[in-house]
């Protein structure tokens, strides 16, 4: 998808946050600060074993979010001098919690098809994050006729099965879709 700007064009691929092949993008907002750089490859590091990240720290802020809308990454995280210094004013997290005047250790959580900024405890972004795609996941939320917990996985699980009539079947495949 384009969507025309005041000067140029904006390519955009709009996966779906759970099928994205890249979840986060994590960018220091300049590599020549090793504080900056330091805080990006810890939040990167943290975020890896839970979603499909990468770190970049190369051209403008701005060619780096441009660059991860072309492969339809849906989060970019960026460590600013907010994060070193606090917060310039008091606001609302994205996760609904407040965030004090100059409190530190803060990241700007851009998302791709909004373009809307706002600033989140990084303490708090693990959570946000994999909630955000669980819960686009979790679009009907109902397994044969049975309501689902939030505890439950959310997405269905796929087991090795044999056909019966009254079974959801993929037919190339032979798999069942039963919860597991």
């Amino acid at each position: 998808m384009k969507d025309e700007g005041k000067e140029e064009t904006r390519v955009v691929l709009r996966f779906s946050p759970r099928i994205a092949p890249i979840k986060a993008a994590v960018f220091p907002l300049l590599k020549n600060k090793p504080e900056l750089v330091a805080i990006a490859k810890d939040i990167y590091k943290t975020l890896q074993p839970l979603l499909k990240v990468t770190y970049a720290d190369t051209a403008a802020i701005g060619r780096r979010y441009r660059r991860m809308d072309e492969v339809g990454t849906p989060f970019g995280i960026t460590v600013d001098f907010e994060t070193l210094e606090g917060a310039k004013e008091a606001s609302t997290s994205a996760t609904g919690t407040s965030i004090a005047a100059g409190q530190k250790d803060t990241v700007t959580l851009r998302h791709r098809d909004s373009m809307k900024q706002e600033r989140i405890a990084i303490a708090d972004l693990p959570a946000y994050l994999v909630a955000k795609i669980v819960r686009v996941a979790a679009v009907d939320g109902r397994l044969k006729g049975q309501q689902r917990s939030s505890a439950d996985n959310c997405v269905p699980k796929w087991s090795l099965g044999t056909r019966n009539a009254d079974d959801r079947t993929d037919p190339s495949t032979s798999l069942r879709m039963t919860e597991i």
